[in-house]
């Protein structure tokens, strides 16, 4: 492995450049390095205790970490809001989809050490998701844990939850795509989108199946998913950004 003042993963990408990315300068940048490390690099180390060596502790403590300060950030920010609302604003912002989109935003997926035979899971969500509550730990970890730890996490991660905040607000604070479609199929229309496959690659895959969500015989959107659940998920995702309800990705 590289020193501390620069570790590559294994295509390249050094974690100085995450580093200056996320804006935040570690003390150590061993902690950055272990919440890019996926346990299936570890498990190929063929060494003792391995999964002390990735990232699954430190995205353990993330999680609490980030539950915390969004649950701050909401009480204090909304004062007139009820538990019920806040809950469900918060359940939206720490979901997995939207912990998988601030990865993306910071590009994660080009810094993780991963294992051969998991290459293919580079880019997966939940692959993305684990790996941003895993740099929320390492922040905290780093900075002294306490109030210090919370005080460079909220820095980091404020910026990031306001303005995906303003990409839920339209959406009654939800990531329920399907069921979004649906109300406004039914309100506008009186009936409910249909889904079909319209292509099987045939092996596993992230993309191994199309789908496109259809109202009265008219395509309203095209999605790909590792199965057909997640892939209607996004053919309706692509319907409500085609109809202009929410932000397309590649408009961040």
């Amino acid at each position: 492995m590289s020193n501390h003042h620069g570790f590559e993963n294994e295509i390249g990408s050094d974690l100085k450049d995450l580093e200056a990315t996320l804006d935040y300068q570690f003390h150590s940048l061993s902690l950055l390095r272990q919440a890019m490390t996926h346990a299936s690099f570890t498990n190929e180390l063929n060494v003792p205790d391995h999964h002390l060596l990735c990232n699954e502790r430190m995205e353990f403590l993330g999680d609490s970490v980030l539950s915390c300060i969004v649950s701050e950030y909401l009480y204090n920010e909304y004062p007139e809001l009820p538990e019920g609302h806040l809950t469900k604003m918060r359940s939206a912002l720490v979901c997995g989809e939207s912990l998988a989109s601030f990865a993306e935003k910071l590009e994660l997926n080009k810094y993780l050490f991963i294992g051969v035979g998991e290459q293919v899971n580079r880019n997966n969500p939940t692959v993305l998701e684990n790996a941003f509550e895993a740099t929320i730990g390492a922040i905290y970890l780093d900075s002294g844990c306490h109030e210090e730890g919370k005080e460079a996490v909220r820095k980091f991660l404020i910026p990031l939850i306001t303005e995906e905040l303003k990409v839920l607000a339209p959406l009654g604070y939800s990531k329920d795509y399907k069921s979004l479609l649906q109300q406004i199929t039914q309100a506008d229309e009186h009936v409910l989108p249909s889904y079909e496959v319209v292509e099987d690659l045939g092996e596993p895959g992230p993309e191994r199946y199309t789908v496109r969500v259809l109202l009265h015989s008219n395509v309203l959107g095209t999605g790909k998913g590792p199965n057909h659940k997640k892939a209607e998920i996004a053919a309706a995702k692509d319907a409500l950004a085609l109809m202009g309800l929410i932000r397309n990705e590649s408009e961040s």
